[in-house]
């Protein structure tokens, strides 16, 4: 390399990093001239003047814009990128965990656009001032002009909903069918084929559950509790449980299980039961006393040995303390819509979820099998997400199908019946 080549590869570099070192100084000033106080929404809107002023020192956001500067990009030259508001991960090891994907992206896009570049630079220069140049001019114009989240968005449209070739939101694994020269046919016009399996169940390494009706046996415990304060009750169990599925769909409900206290006033008069707001509580309080269903514990102890086991269950954290002693606490994560601040089948609560274990344990959303009886809650709108799914139907042979009328079911991933199915096929490496 010569002299001059050095020289302008220094230049270069030069360049660069003065750029970056304007970049971020703009964005940093840009950054403090935005209204409202990092700490006080750190911490929110009911947080004292002491524990906000102490959280500002702590950040050493009462120092001045300069000094602050100087400090961050001391850190940074050192590699210390400080801690996420979000979730107090370090920021550089929440890069790591996402850089292999953005490589990856990178990489794919030099690799589709670069010889397209040079195909079409070479066909203009060949073909000069010809029909063909103009039409080319025309064409890379148009796309340079078009925003870059609109291209990306008919991309999704095409390829993800019409022709089902890649998911929406993820980044999937090769199927392993594409090894097997028998599914290959199958497997090569769709490349993450909806309703077929893309892993053995071996390959995944976190588990989602949904908790009520799928772990825990509500319905059981719900009944109990009426033949327990009503049992001279002229009411069936099946019209006690459709009367509850009513009341639940009330645009008045609230968070569950507190919800219980407004259902039980609702569905008490109507059906002949005794009212009260002591019984009323006492529905609510009952959930500390649902059974499991006969196979959840054993399976969960089963499963616990090859996965790690999250809650995301609609329950407030309170309810879910008591279920997971039902269950022998056998998860890594307990998740409730307490920390998620939504319920499914809210698309955040999937989003909370994947960035807490991916945040702790580095796994990805192609890591994930999502288990649950709701066709509603959970299947639906887990194979609109890209997520894999398996569907433990509780109520197989019954009516309804956890809250979703038969026309709306979804096809999932893997479907048993029972958890303790899902628990044999994986102890069997499938």
């Amino acid at each position: 390399m010569n002299a001059h080549a050095q020289r302008l590869i220094a230049t270069r570099l030069g360049l660069a990093l003065l750029t970056l070192l304007l970049v971020s100084a703009l964005v940093f000033g840009l950054t403090g001239l935005l209204p409202g106080d990092a700490a006080q929404q750190a911490l929110g809107q009911a947080a004292t003047p002491e524990a906000v002023t102490a959280l500002r020192h702590q950040f050493g956001l009462d120092q001045p814009a300069p000094q602050r500067y100087a400090q961050w990009l001391l850190h940074v030259v050192t590699g210390d990128f400080g801690a996420s508001l979000s979730n107090s991960m370090p920021v550089s090891q929440l890069i790591a965990s996402r850089l292999p994907n953005s490589l990856m992206l990178a990489g794919l896009t030099t690799l589709v656009s670069v010889p397209f570049a040079l195909l079409i630079g070479i066909l203009s220069a060949m073909f000069r001032g010809s029909l063909l140049d103009r039409a080319l001019n025309v064409v890379t114009l148009s796309t340079v002009a078009v925003p870059e989240f609109l291209i990306a968005t008919i991309g999704v449209l095409i390829f993800a909903v019409k022709l089902r070739w890649l998911p929406a939101l993820s980044r999937s694994r090769i199927p392993r069918c594409w090894r097997s020269a028998q599914y290959r046919q199958r497997c090569i016009p769709s490349f993450y084929p909806v309703g077929e399996v893309s892993m053995s169940l071996k390959d995944f390494k976190v588990l989602t559950f949904d908790v009520v009706g799928t772990l825990i046996d509500f319905e059981k415990g719900m009944l109990n509790y009426l033949h327990a304060v009503a049992p001279d009750a002229r009411v069936s169990d099946e019209d006690f449980l459709a009367a509850y599925r009513q009341a639940r769909k009330s645009e008045d409900t609230t968070w569950y299980p507190d919800d219980l206290v407004r259902c039980w006033h609702v569905i008490a008069p109507g059906l002949g039961l005794p009212d009260s707001e002591t019984i009323a509580e006492g529905f609510r309080d009952s959930v500390a006393q649902w059974p499991a269903f006969p196979d959840s514990i054993e399976a969960l102890k089963r499963l616990r040995k090859h996965f790690r086991l999250v809650t995301m269950t609609n329950a407030q954290s309170w309810a879910l303390k008591h279920f997971a002693a039902t269950l022998e606490h056998p998860f890594d994560m307990e998740l409730s819509s307490d920390d998620a601040m939504c319920e499914k089948p809210d698309a955040r609560y999937f989003a909370y979820a994947r960035g807490r274990f991916e945040g702790q344990w580095g796994y990805k959303q192609a890591d994930n099998l999502h288990v649950a009886q709701s066709q509603y809650h959970d299947i639906g709108i887990s194979k609109q997400l890209g997520i894999t799914t398996c569907w433990i139907e509780r109520r197989h042979a019954q009516k309804g199908s956890g809250g979703t009328i038969e026309s709306a079911i979804t096809k999932p991933d893997y479907h048993f019946y029972t958890l303790a199915e899902l628990a044999d096929e994986v102890e069997a490496g499938r």
